[in-house]
């Protein structure tokens, strides 16, 4: 069984999900099929890595 991890209103540069980088490009809403468990994201707000959550 997988999930999703919706994220609104973010910066467009990049997102982390765990250990992997994405470059977020226009119509990003987050990621799909995403496995159970505990998850790292983190969001590039221009000139860093902002904060996981």
């Amino acid at each position: 069984m997988f999930g999703y991890i919706i994220l609104r209103d973010i910066p467009k540069e990049e997102a982390q999900l765990d250990f992997s980088i994405f470059e977020i490009k226009g119509g990003f809403r987050g990621y799909a099929e995403v496995e159970p468990g505990i998850h790292y994201v983190s969001v590039n707000d221009g000139d860093n890595m902002s904060e996981g959550f």
